[in-house]
Formats: C-alpha cells, structure tokens, sequence
C-alpha cells in the first residue's frame, strides 16, 4: 500500500461488467492446456482470463489474454511469469508491460514492482480476525473476490462476478 497506492484507485470494481453477457475463457493450469492451446488461438473474439502460472506459456503461444490472476502472496508468482518458458526471465518481464496483472492485496510487492503493465487489485474473505484488522488498519477496501482458496477460482469469480461474462 505504501509503494503504490490506495488500493480501491486501482480495485477490480473499475472493470466492473466489462464482458457483460459475453463468453469468456477461464484458463487453469493444468496440463490440458497444451491439448486446447491450438483452440484458444482460434479464439481471437473471445476474452480471456488466465491464471498468471501460465503467463509464459500464452505468450510463447501468442494467445492474447485480458487479464492474467495471482492470489499467491510468495515469491514464487515472481518466477511464475517465466518458469518453464523458452525466453529468459528477463524478456517475459518486458511482455508484463502489454498485460494486466489482477492481484491480490497481499501479492508479495516484488511481482508488483517487476510488473510493467497494469495493476488491478482485489481482496478476499481472511479467516484470521488479526489479519483482517491490519489490512483494514491500512485500508478498508470491498473490492473482494470469494475464490475457494484458489487462483483459477479467482479467475472464475472475476469473470462471472465483476466482469459479467459467461464463462
């Protein structure tokens, strides 16, 4: 919060209804992904919301995606973006500039600095009461996203809720 800013300036209320009764795919991480990747690239109409594991992988693929998800607070979302890929770490950073990242009110704030694009930032329900004080000690912010403890759940949350699609 202190490095950049109030989060409800940049909360996902501000895209809000964006694909309002459009189709949307959600895409996880799982290994069927490469068996459907051919189809996504045939899906040049269609939004996609994407878990941010898979970053490297749609871009080596030149699949276009709308918004890219993180619910992880560790480090391990930073070597996420170029894990597995077939560029170094260094020019998927570069490609962050052309996307936008949703990220949780606690994603570690060194994704964020490396993070060249757009930021958008959501919270969800915390099960400790001391937790959730002293988020809200430094900004009480509604922009919440019930994901089931997951990151595709929260990529399936902000298609249907805030965005309006169909996914």
């Amino acid at each position: 919060h202190d490095l950049f800013g109030p989060f409800a300036e940049n909360g996902i209320g501000k895209i809000f209804g964006e694909f309002h009764l459009k189709p949307c795919i959600i895409v996880g991480s799982g290994p069927s992904l490469a068996n459907n990747i051919e189809d996504l690239k045939e899906a040049k109409e269609i939004s996609i919301v994407s878990c941010l594991h898979n970053f490297h992988y749609l871009i080596d693929n030149d699949i276009d995606v709308n918004y890219f998800v993180t619910l992880d607070a560790g480090k391990i979302t930073i070597e996420e973006i170029s894990e597995g890929g077939k560029h170094d770490h260094e020019y998927y950073l570069e490609q962050t500039e052309k996307h936008t990242l949703v990220a949780f009110v606690g994603t570690d704030p060194d994704l964020i600095k490396a993070w060249k694009g757009k930021v958008l930032w959501y919270n969800c329900p915390i099960p400790d009461q001391r937790t959730k004080d002293a988020f809200d000690s430094v900004e009480v912010f509604h922009n919440l996203m019930t994901n089931g403890g997951n990151v595709l759940g929260a990529c399936l949350y902000l298609a249907k809720a805030y965005l309006g699609a169909n996914p």
